[in-house]
Parts: structure tokens; C-alpha cells; sequence
């Protein structure tokens, strides 16, 4: 299910898990302006499951989110619920009236000094309006025992005020603003402590360009001492009532009121501000005047510093000129030495002229080779394939050729081909799968591969955009390689390296999933289209893969990983063959890709779809989860006909089967032991796989 809604989280009813369930009230229109009724059911309950929710969800409970269909729904079950909620939800943003409020400033100063009952509020990220009508916020307020209160911060707020068009939604006593909204700003309201606002004004008074105010001559060190005493002295009813009258005119700059020059004057005759203004001027001149003889002191010694550093460079002047005088001599007897070489040289070539030519050519085609070497390295934003292409009837025999020159088992070629097809994302692991992907990346893309790792560090899917990754052309980061890939409109491929030692959940989970459902849209032959995921705009033309890293930094794996992966497990064939050419790049265009991936789409009825349909139907899988299961077993069917039944079932079942049993929690052994296809090695299959996965699923096979 697609779309966002709003909704109220309540404590579940049920003993088991999730603690939190949330309960949808609206769902944002197409246009995303406005909050509008249900159309979509909720079984079983009329509620969403939240596995993790944030601490204060049940005492502010209303939330924005996106939902996911869970792969472990069971409509028989009254605490199963078909949907749940998508991590991360966002707070959503209520509308409070203070019609009792005339102005803005007399809500900052209730907000900060009185706060408003936390039960009123079903979030905390509110946007307040006064009596005027002018709207503040939105803002974040904090909770202190049963009250919000508005702490002072330096980062003024938005004053605005509600466009006719804009639609509230109402809720009960609450008020929420629709999805997607913008309002009329009509200025900035400042949030910071009373001192601070002071000498903001104060300083800003000075650009009034009043002939008054030029006359003040207010300086820095004037303003900071003024607001210092400020802080600090007892006020009375007179000073208080200035005070505030120095306030108001700072709040009216914005309205051209002037600043009166009887106003400033009366401030500053206040004896005890006179007098600490003058004590501050006298400690000024002196820190002044300590100032500039410590200056001269520094400059006196820079001086005989600077005087001794001239001697010693005169003097290794003197001694560079008397080297470049012997460097002279003897490079003109140099020049007289290779003159005369030059001499003997001529004089062999006329005695034998046939080897003086053969060693010309030696010479020459040496040259030739480091020029071409040097002239091949290209600039980051041009490809490195050669002009060589295959089609691709021709694709899995020349992948299988290269694999066995590398000294690959060539199974793991037609995995990755039949994943990327069938819409899964590969992950690779083990000590050959970089040596893998290098040679199907060679082969499929020309070499334009982009490797990256991802390090325990970052935290969020934006930071992917500015990893940094190699190719054959260059590195760069992750965002400028995109660009450029969409621009070229030919096949390229994208390696996360070591994706255990990341925050799968925040980093790459969400990533994988968009891009798992956007690769079944396939490319056109006339350009890369783009899927939209939540890192952006995603060219269909970059395939995508991933490592598995060996370390004891690993991190634990999300048990969601697998609806959008599978497993490859590349081995060892044999030695490499020293003569066979698998270094040269070639590539498919991007029409013939898809007449490959087109090819795999066909209808059969093999043994590896016999299994396909009957686990998807044990595990009550989604419609696409069963359609990409379906062409991945199509694929290895085709792409591994020459190897045994037994053989193409235990790749299939390593590869995807038994991951995604494992992660629903499923009994594999006994599950496979009544599958309609005869299986062998299961038992050691699963605890293989299950080393594999340790950090991600409990030990229950």
C-alpha cells in the first residue's frame, strides 16, 4: 500500500508484539493538500502493527507514516495485522488557537513562562495562532512533567499568515495541518532570552541612519557592557518600565518607527549604567595599552628573528650560486659526451645499418604502447569500455568463457543475470565475490562499475549520495556517478561493499526496497527511465549489488533484507587459464539488455517453478514477492541448462529459498522435507546458510 496517512498510535491489546499499534483516521489526497477520508481496510483490526515506535508515541499520539505489507499476516489470527507501520513516522503538525492572545510576543511569554497542559496537545510539533491571526511556528516544544513549555534559542521562527486556499483537518479538539502546505511569511519572530534580544536591538539600532542614533555613537564593547549591567542589576519600576519601553521600539523597527533620541539618553543617565560604562572604558584603554607593548615586544623579536634568517640565507645563497657554477661545467661536459655518442652512434649505423633499424622499431613501438596506455585513461565523465559490443544471444557464453579463464565456477554468473532480471539484488560473499563481479561487470557494462564501501559511520540514506567509490574511469562520489550514468544511457552497475558493516535498516534497506520493485518496470531500448526511491531519482539503466564483509565490526542484518535480496555464493572452478582473454572489456547495449531480461519473463513448468509456487503459497507471500521468485526460477531453469536437476535446485534453493524461510521464521527442514521436488543436502545447506545470516535471524530452522 502506497500513500501516506495520518493516524493515532493506542497501546495494543494483545500481549505479543507490536507494544504500539496505530490506528489510521485519514489519508493525504493525491496532491498531498489535504487530509481525506479512508479508502483503504485494515484487517484484521482496522489497525497497524509498529515495531518501533519512539518512547513519547503514546503521549503524543498523532503521527504521519507510510505503510508496509507484512509478510507473516495470518487472517485467522486477531492479532495479525496486514499492514505495519513504515520506520521512521513523523509528528504531526497541530494547529493551537490562542484567541485570548492578542499579539505574538504575548504567546512567546506564555509559552516560556506559564507553558500549556501537555494533554491538550496530541503532538508536540505545533503551530500556535494569536488573536491578530499571525501564526508562529511550526515548532518543537519540550516537556516538563505534565506542561509543554518554549525554550529560548538563538534561530528566530517563521511568522505567517493561513492562505485562503489552505484546508485544516479536524479531529475531535484537534486541528492538523494538511501533508503538504505552505504559508504567507510575513516576517521573522525572535525566540532568544531577553539579554540577547536586547543586544540584538541595540545593534541593529545602529543602521537606523537617524541623525540621533549617529550621534549615540554606540560601539560593540558600549553595547556588550550595557547589556552585561542589564543582566546583572536590581530594576526598578522606573528602569523596568525604559526597559521595556526600549523593548517595544525594537519590536516596531520592522514598521519604521524611529528610535527617540530622549529614550536612549534617559537609559544611559542611569548612574549605576554611567558609572560601569566609564569603569569598563578606563579597563579598555589599559588592556589597550598592554595590548600594543605586547605587540612591540612580538615585532622586536621577529625583527632579530628575521635578521638572523637573512644572514643564513645569504649565506646558502652564496653556496647554491657556487653549486650552479660546478652544475655548469659539468653539464657542458655532458653535452660534449653525448655529442660525441651521438657520433659513434652514426658511425655504427653505416657499418650495419639492419640492426640500427631493428632497434628504431623496438624503440618505437615501446613509445607506442606507454602513449596509447596513457591516452586510454580517461576523464570521470567519459566511459571506459571499448567500441567492442556482444549481443545477447552471445552474453552467458562469453560471461561462462570468462569465468573459466578466471578459474570461476560459472554457476554464479548465471545467478547474478537471472537476479538482476527477476528483480532481486544480489549480495555476494565470500573471498571471490569482488573477483565475480569484476568479471561480469567487465563483460555486461564495459567496466563502468562504481565500488563503494560503506562504513559502520554512516547513518542515514541521504549520506549514501556522498560516499566516495571507484571505477575503471576514475572515483568520485556516489551522486555524481548517477548523473552521469543517466546522461550515457548505457548499462552501469553499482557494488556496495561490505553492506554488513552498515545500519541496514536506516542506510540500505530502504534503498534496496524501492530499487527491488522499480527493476521490474525494465529499461526501454530508447533510454534509462528512473525509479523514484528515497534517496532520489534512480537510473533504470545502473544495476545494483552488494558483499558481504568478513569482520568482526559486522552489524546485525534486518530479517527484510531478503525480500528484496538473494544470496550468491561464487566458488573456485579450477586454476585460472594464463592465455585466455578475460581482461578486455566489452559491453551489451542497453536495447539488447533488455531483450535478454525479456527473454526470461517466458511461462515453464520446471521442477525449480514446481518449488517456487509451492513455498510462496507455505509462506503466504505478496503477489510481486511470488512473480520475481517465479522468474528467478525461469531464469536458472534457462541460464544453467547444462548442469543436473538436483544441481539447479540446490543453487535456487541456497540462493533465495532458504534465506527467505529462515527470515519468516519458518521450520526449513521440515518445510523442504515435504516439498513436491526431490532435494539433497538440505540439512548441511541450512546450517551453511544460517552461518551466513547469523546476525539477522534467530537459530530456528
Amino acid at each position: 500500500m502506497s500513500g501516506t496517512f495520518l493516524g493515532i498510535a493506542e497501546r495494543s491489546l494483545y500481549r505479543t508484539n507490536p507494544p504500539v499499534k496505530v490506528r489510521p483516521l485519514f489519508q493525504a489526497s493525491p496532491d498531498r493538500t489535504k487530509w481525506i477520508a479512508l479508502e483503504m481496510e485494515f484487517p484484521n483490526s482496522g489497525m497497524l502493527g509498529w515495531w518501533q515506535p519512539p518512547a513519547e508515541s503514546e503521549q503524543f499520539k498523532a503521527w504521519t507514516f507510510q505503510t508496509e505489507e507484512s509478510g507473516t499476516y495470518d487472517p485467522a489470527k486477531d492479532s495479525h495485522d496486514r499492514y505495519f507501520v513504515r520506520t521512521p513516522a513523523t509528528p504531526a503538525i497541530e494547529l493551537i488557537d490562542f484567541h485570548h492572545l492578542a499579539e505574538p510576543e504575548d504567546v512567546r511569554l506564555c509559552l516560556t513562562k506559564e507553558g500549556i497542559a501537555a494533554d491538550r496537545c496530541a503532538t508536540r510539533n505545533l503551530i500556535f495562532r494569536c488573536g491578530d491571526g499571525a501564526l508562529i511556528g511550526p515548532m518543537e516544544l519540550v516537556v516538563r512533567e505534565d506542561r509543554l513549555f518554549l525554550e529560548a534559542r538563538e534561530t528566530p521562527t517563521q511568522l505567517s499568515e493561513m492562505p485562503n486556499h489552505l484546508e485544516v483537518t479536524n479531529w475531535t479538539n484537534h486541528v492538523f495541518m494538511p501533508p503538504r502546505f505552505s504559508l504567507v511569511k510575513i516576517g521573522d519572530f525572535d525566540l532568544s532570552n531577553d539579554v540577547l534580544f536586547v543586544k540584538r536591538m541595540l545593534r541593529e539600532s545602529r543602521d537606523i541612519g537617524s541623525d540621533v542614533i549617529a550621534r549615540a555613537k554606540l560601539t560593540e564593547k558600549q553595547i556588550s557592557s550595557f547589556c552585561n549591567i542589564l543582566e546583572t542589576l536590581p530594576l526598578n519600576k522606573s528602569r523596568q518600565q525604559r526597559l521595556r519601553r526600549l523593548t517595544r521600539v525594537a519590536a516596531a523597527l520592522g514598521e519604521h518607527i524611529s528610535l527617540q533620541e530622549d529614550g536612549l539618553s534617559s537609559l544611559l543617565a542611569i548612574p549605576d549604567i554611567a558609572d560601569a560604562i566609564e569603569r569598563e572604558k578606563e579597563a579598555a584603554r589599559l588592556r589597550a595599552v598592554a595590548e600594543e607593548q605586547a605587540q612591540i615586544e612580538g615585532l622586536l623579536v621577529k625583527q632579530q628573528e628575521l635578521v638572523r634568517a637573512n644572514a643564513e640565507l645569504a649565506q646558502a645563497s652564496a653556496a647554491l650560486k657556487e653549486r650552479l657554477s660546478s652544475d655548469e661545467l659539468r653539464l657542458v661536459q655532458v653535452q660534449s659526451d653525448f655529442d660525441l655518442s651521438i657520433a659513434e652512434t652514426f658511425l655504427k649505423a653505416e657499418e650495419n645499418a639492419a640492426t640500427f633499424l631493428g632497434n628504431v622499431a623496438l624503440i618505437k613501438a615501446a613509445i607506442g604502447r606507454e602513449v596509447k596506455s596513457a591516452s586510454d585513461k580517461s576523464s570521470w565523465g567519459e566511459r571506459g569500455r571499448t567500441s567492442e559490443s556482444i549481443c545477447s544471444t552471445e552474453l552467458l557464453q562469453v560471461l561462462n568463457e570468462r569465468f573459466i579463464g578466471r578459474g570461476l565456477n560459472s554457476s554464479a554468473a548465471a545467478t547474478l543475470l537471472s537476479s538482476w532480471a527477476a528483480g532481486f539484488v544480489p549480495i555476494l560473499h565470500g573471498d571471490l565475490a569482488m573477483d565475480c563481479l569484476e568479471c561480469v561487470c567487465d563483460t555486461l557494462t564495459g567496466g563502468e562499475n562504481f565500488v563503494s564501501s560503506i562504513s559502520p559511520t554512516t547513518g542515514e540514506i541521504s549520506d549514501l549520495l556522498s560516499t566516495m567509490g571507484r571505477s575503471r574511469t576514475g572515483s568520485g562520489t556516489l551522486e555524481s556517478f548517477l548523473r552521469r550514468a543517466e546522461s550515457d544511457g548505457q548499462l552501469a552497475s553499482v557494488v556496495f561493499e561490505g553492506v554488513n558493516l552498515c545500519q541496514i535498516d536506516n542506510v540500505l534497506l530502504p534503498l534496496l526496497g524501492d530499487l527491488s520493485d522499480g527493476t521490474r518496470h525494465r529499461p526501454s531500448s530508447q533510454g534509462p527511465q528512473v525509479t523514484n526511491t528515497r534517496l532520489g531519482p534512480w537510473p533504470s539503466n545502473v544495476l545494483v549489488a552488494g558483499t558481504f564483509t568478513p569482520s568482526s565490526l559486522s552489524m546485525p542484518r534486518s530479517q527484510r533484507l531478503w525480500r528484496y535480496c538473494n544470496l550468491v555464493s561464487p566458488t573456485r572452478r579450477g586454476p585460472a587459464v594464463k592465455e585466455s582473454n578475460t581482461g578486455s572489456l566489452t559491453g551489451v547495449t542497453l536495447s539488447e539488455w533488455q531483450q535478454w531480461i525479456d527473454a526470461d519473463r517466458s511461462n515453464a513448468n520446471g521442477p525449480l517453478q514446481t518449488l517456487a509456487k509451492y513455498v510462496c503459497a507455505k509462506m503466504g507471500s505478496s503477489s510481486s514477492y511470488e512473480r520475481s521468485l517465479a522468474a528467478l526460477a525461469f531464469g536458472l531453469e534457462v541460464n544453467l541448462a547444462e548442469i543436473t536437476d538436483q544441481e539447479k535446485l540446490r543453487i535456487f534453493t541456497r540462493s533465495a529459498v532458504i534465506p527467505a524461510l529462515v527470515t519468516s521464521h519458518k521450520d526449513s527442514r521440515a518445510l523442504l522435507a515435504g516439498a513436491p521436488v526431490e532435494l539433497s543436502e538440505v540439512d548441511s545447506d541450512i546450517v551453511d546458510i544460517i552461518g551466513i545470516l547469523d546476525n539477522s535471524v534467530p537459530q530456528n530452522v
